[in-house]
């Protein structure tokens, strides 16, 4: 288990893990491109002291080997800032996007961390890159992990891709849309309940890889979310998704019910 100094917020097995796996990834990923800059530097600078010893540096080719320089310098100076930032979060795991995230919720972070430990113990569905509980859905990355909480996740279906070569099929590439819906209102976590001020809705995408098998365990495992979600693709949803964002949330959301 890790605590956490500042406020005393305590990391479970599950939390904890993921925390320490995205600042492994971010610092070893950049002390890699780190090296690889410092010699792609160190050889540009070489092959420039050479054109000079033979003449040849100068003009065009000057200019040439100016912007290589700026453009391979970049890459050092911007690993060394997330190397920089990896130690922070070593240091400090409130500093991690996976708790500042989780700020925008109503509530104490510490609740919602129990909540998702909690829940971890008996998800629904659980793979490498998507997990889904009752109360939560779960899409960790390389460097980072989402977390949404089941009132975002609006609307889910597979995807189908298809690859040719001439006119021979090759490969097809099985996946699951996410569509998050962040319903939040101006100076209002989500969660609130003032209703003084008109809903604003932020709209975000994510493509979940995975196997043809995974599609077809991963649907009903939404259905079993303690939020409603629209499943399956239409030409209609995408209309709506686009011009009417709201009016799709909350018909999916909130159906209004016939007495």
């Amino acid at each position: 288990m890790m605590v956490n100094s500042s406020q005393q917020l305590t990391f479970d097995e599950f939390i904890e893990g993921q925390i320490l796996r995205t600042n492994r990834n971010l610092l070893v990923a950049n002390i890699f491109i780190l090296i690889c800059g410092i010699a792609f530097l160190s050889g540009i600078i070489y092959a420039i002291y050479e054109s000079i010893e033979i003449n040849t540096f100068g003009g065009g080719m000057g200019i040439f080997f100016g912007v290589i320089i700026i453009l391979v310098m970049i890459m050092p100076t911007v690993a060394i800032s997330n190397i920089v930032k990896a130690i922070k979060r070593f240091q400090n795991s409130e500093r991690h996007p996976l708790l500042e995230s989780l700020s925008r919720f109503s509530g104490s972070a510490q609740n919602h961390i129990n909540s998702i430990e909690k829940e971890m113990q008996n998800a629904i569905y659980s793979r490498k890159n998507i997990i889904i509980t009752k109360t939560w859905m779960i899409l960790p990355t390389f460097f980072g992990i989402n977390i949404f909480h089941n009132s975002e996740v609006v609307w889910v279906y597979p995807k189908k891709l298809t690859y040719f070569a001439l006119i021979i099929p090759t490969f097809i590439e099985y996946s699951v849309i996410i569509r998050i819906g962040q319903l939040f209102k101006s100076n209002q976590k989500l969660g609130d309940s003032n209703k003084s001020t008109s809903p604003k809705i932020i709209r975000s995408q994510f493509e979940v890889k995975c196997k043809k098998q995974d599609t077809e365990q991963i649907m009903p495992s939404i259905q079993q979310m303690n939020s409603p979600v629209l499943l399956g693709n239409s030409l209609e949803y995408e209309k709506l998704w686009k011009k009417n964002p709201l009016g799709l949330y909350f018909a999916v959301k909130e159906p209004k019910t016939e007495n």
